[in-house]
């Protein structure tokens, strides 16, 4: 069963920059379409500036689309009434980049944590404090540092409390947008694994952005690579991840170093800046990178298509 489903969702953002391009539209989202099935984590891959974070602000209903849908738990999010948007933000939470940013610094982590019981649910507070501190167990914290402030807490500390505030009304789905970016890597895979254990403890859902495709390889269940605003491929099974044929899914892959130095023998894979918008406006939006290009990618848009069970690609020369 869809748990979200993001139905043709598109966003433009227009330049207010009085100097340097006043007036320009940025296409951040493009007709873009996926799905979230119960108890499944997609990974969602992509440089920085292809629109990733746009998309996930759209589905926690940060940020309303120009057009499209957002279905969560069979209601249309942004057709909802105000009440109707509070029961469903009450499923829908987020773990952020800046984990810093996402606590206030004057107030205890118990205060952060406390905020969505306090919003939704009628404890008092001794049942308050029991909740918050088996929160914070939960993510591997002790129940008496809900006291602490968050200059006490290490980064991984203070996300894992972000993690905890996050869980506190037994959400469906998650978005954790570039949740372990900031983190040095002994501490990303730590927070990888509480999230898989978490994920597999209470039955949770994940939409998991990210630009590493070895954390996404560790924790998803499917797998989707976004470019400039367009999903160009998805497949359902991370197991098959090898099996990607899009020329940019490629790179993405190829750009992840092998383990043992014998086997780096592409140790250079060569990105340009990533455009804003495609100088084509008719075909292909990754023509102007892809070593693959002909003809009919200049004058065609390649549609998002089955290619095999499970598989789809936007692409009308794929790389096998």
């Amino acid at each position: 069963m869809n748990l979200l489903k993001v139905n043709r969702v598109s966003k433009t953002f227009k330049s207010r920059s009085f100097f340097i391009d006043k007036g320009r539209v940025v296409e951040a989202v493009k007709d873009l379409s996926l799905s979230i099935e119960e108890g499944m984590c997609l990974g969602l891959v992509g440089e920085s500036g292809c629109g990733k974070s746009t998309l996930g602000r759209i589905i926690l209903g940060l940020e309303p689309p120009q057009s499209g849908q957002v279905i969560f738990q069979g209601k249309d999010f942004y057709k909802a009434t105000r009440q109707e948007q509070k029961i469903l933000r009450k499923d829908l939470q987020a773990v952020f980049q800046d984990y810093n940013s996402a606590i206030n610094p004057k107030y205890p982590v118990k205060m952060a944590i406390g905020e969505p019981l306090r919003n939704y649910l009628r404890l008092s507070p001794l049942e308050e404090l029991k909740r918050i501190g088996e929160l914070l167990e939960l993510v591997g914290l002790n129940y008496r540092d809900m006291d602490k402030f968050a200059h006490q807490f290490s980064g991984g500390q203070l996300q894992r409390v972000n993690i905890a505030r996050a869980l506190a009304l037994n959400p469906k789905l998650i978005v954790l947008d570039e949740a372990i970016s900031s983190l040095d890597v002994s501490v990303q895979a730590q927070i990888l694994n509480l999230l898989s254990e978490l994920k597999k403890e209470l039955k949770l859902s994940y939409l998991f952005i990210s630009h590493d495709i070895e954390a996404v390889y560790y924790l998803a269940d499917a797998i989707a690579v976004m470019y400039l605003g367009e999903l160009v491929e998805f497949i359902d099974d991370i197991s098959v991840i090898d099996q990607f044929i899009h020329p940019y899914s490629n790179r993405l892959l190829t750009s992840v170093l092998p383990h043992h130095p014998r086997y780096r023998t592409d140790l250079c894979v060569e990105f340009e800046e990533l455009q804003t918008k495609s100088c084509n406006t008719n075909g292909c939006n990754y023509l102007d990178r892809c070593h693959l290009r002909e003809d009919l990618c200049s004058q065609l848009k390649p549609a998002l298509s089955n290619i095999a069970k499970g598989h789809l690609v936007a692409c009308h020369k794929p790389q096998k």
